[in-house]
């Protein structure tokens, strides 16, 4: 007799979850629909949209003052929503909801092949409970394209439809430049991972999967060859001072320093939590098949191979090949090529990071945070029996819950675009514009840093560009008369900061909650 079905593992394998999920971002999106522009996304969502949006469709390019080089489709895609529905914050909060669907019912797709029954509801409640994605889901980041495009593109490879991954590696090439980065980490993993046949040569794999990749090389290609025409640079803008510090070549302390400030990205936020367990499972199946294999034949003077199957060649990669093999013994082939894909495709990427001078923001590891939920699962489902995983997950989404607290005192630089601890700083910034309007500070003779600097038209879409303040790149410290300072910028050096506190007078405050914001003006001479 097979063993009846509990009411909540029937729903979870209904397909009505992801319905659910979905219900969730459309309420989510209501509620925070009026959320100004904020972080990068006032440059690579709302100026660039607002350039189309006034100047046509015709010019394919970015003013060069505002051009980092990235591909344009998302900025596309707002100016057109603007043209159709109007310019408002609503219309730019609604036109990332349907990649919020998406995301979820790509994702839906992907933990139905690995997971099953609360692994799935579980898979989905971690996704949800993400800091990065939640905060990015409202302050209308074109980073949420790009990890749908990217999500139904993984869909694609590890479900075998090549026509999904066709169609879904262009658009996502066409989001940003790291989309680039992560279709061909995509095609690497599909080229190791899922041959359509084991017994397929490379040249076979490669032929075989080329024909489905063409047209995000065409792509990629076309737009960097058009950029580089007509701008004189591929991807790295040394026209503006502005762009320089973003495109230096890292040296080999600052890669070392960069791979450290990338582990600490990926376990920031409550995601050590699940890094932990993950870690404490392959260890015990380690030790499980330690005790369970048995003894190695002594291997005779000058033997130089593991046994008689030629496939176990010479080199140390075999022996390590075996160990990991010994170690996900438990899982199915599917599980064990997607736990393979996830590592390829971040050692694909992480160079790309790691060896330039820029911000690691935690939003570039979105697809990664996304990734990683399905390995924890099934590791702590293979360890832990149905009762102790249930606890187990609870504990991974309260953790992701305290992430949203996860703030470091200056000045050790936060994630403030990945987080809804940025909530508080739009009430702040707010009451920061109406004192300056009502004394009749000209803004222009405040001088502050990113994020604050930008005006009214490109975070909350005005038709004048009201308050629009003094970037320190304009202006030193030593020539303004006033500062507007907020904890919420990473870009305050010790030095200006000493400057300030030493040259400047706090005139008026707008701290609100863990967001400490002032107004300094600079002192009279005696």
């Amino acid at each position: 007799m097979k063993p009846v079905s509990s009411p909540f593992l029937l729903f979870a394998g209904s397909g009505l979850l992801p319905i659910v999920g979905c219900g969730f971002y459309a309420c989510w999106v209501a509620v925070w629909g009026q959320i100004p522009f904020f972080w990068d996304n006032v440059l690579l969502g709302s100026k660039y949209a607002d350039h189309f949006y006034q100047n046509g469709w015709g010019n394919f390019l970015l003013p060069l003052p505002i051009d980092a080089g990235h591909p344009l489709l998302f900025a596309y895609y707002l100016a057109l929503q603007w043209k159709v529905f109007g310019k408002t914050l609503w219309v730019s909060h609604l036109a990332v909801l349907p990649f919020l669907w998406g995301i979820v019912w790509a994702y839906w797709g992907i933990a139905k092949r690995l997971l099953h029954g609360y692994g799935l509801a579980a898979a989905l409640l971690l996704l949800l409970a993400d800091p990065a994605l939640l905060a990015q889901s409202i302050v209308g980041g074109a980073d949420v394209a790009l990890l749908c495009f990217f999500l139904w593109a993984v869909y694609g490879v590890i479900s075998g439809n090549r026509r999904l991954v066709a169609l879904m590696l262009p658009l996502l090439c066409l989001v940003s430049l790291r989309g680039m980065i992560l279709c061909a980490g995509i095609g690497i993993g599909h080229l190791l991972l899922y041959p359509h046949a084991k017994q397929q040569s490379w040249w076979a794999r490669l032929t075989g999967l080329l024909p489905y990749y063409i047209p995000a090389l065409l792509v990629s290609a076309g737009w960097l060859l058009y950029h580089y025409h007509h701008t004189g640079f591929l991807v790295e803008n040394h026209t503006y001072r502005h762009w320089w510090h973003h495109y230096q070549k890292a040296g080999i302390l600052f890669m070392v320093k960069n791979a450290i400030v990338c582990i600490w990205r990926l376990i920031d936020q409550g995601r050590v939590y699940m890094y932990v367990v993950t870690g404490g499972c392959l260890v015990y199946l380690w030790r499980q098949n330690r005790k369970s294999s048995p003894p190695a034949p002594p291997q005779r003077s000058g033997e130089f191979t593991y046994g008689n199957d030629r496939q176990d060649s010479t080199n140390g990669l075999c022996s390590l090949s075996r160990w990991l093999e010994g170690i996900l013994t438990p899982f199915s082939a599917a599980q064990k090529q997607y736990m393979a894909l996830v590592f390829t495709l971040l050692l694909c990427f992480l160079p790309f990071l790691v060896f330039r001078q820029m911000p690691l923001m935690h939003r570039y590891f979105m697809p990664f945070y996304a990734l990683v939920i399905p390995v924890f699962l099934l590791l702590t489902g293979k360890v832990m029996s149905p009762k102790g995983v249930k606890p187990i997950t609870l504990g991974a989404v309260v953790f992701l819950i305290s992430g949203h607290f996860w703030l470091y005192p200056s000045p050790i630089a936060n994630g403030w675009d990945a987080t809804l601890a940025c909530l508080p700083y739009f009430a702040a910034k707010n009451a920061a514009n109406k004192y300056i309007i009502q004394q009749g500070i000209p803004p222009q003779q405040i001088c502050t840093e990113f994020p604050m600097v930008s005006g009214a038209r490109h975070t909350h879409l005005t038709e004048v560009n009201n308050l629009q303040l003094t970037a320190f790149t304009n202006q030193t410290l030593q020539t303004c008369n006033y500062v507007l300072y907020a904890n919420v910028s990473n870009d305050f050096n010790a030095k200006e900061l000493t400057l300030l506190y030493s040259d400047f007078i706090p005139i008026a405050s707008f701290n609100h909650l863990w967001i400490t914001m002032q107004l300094y003006q600079k002192k009279k001479p005696d």
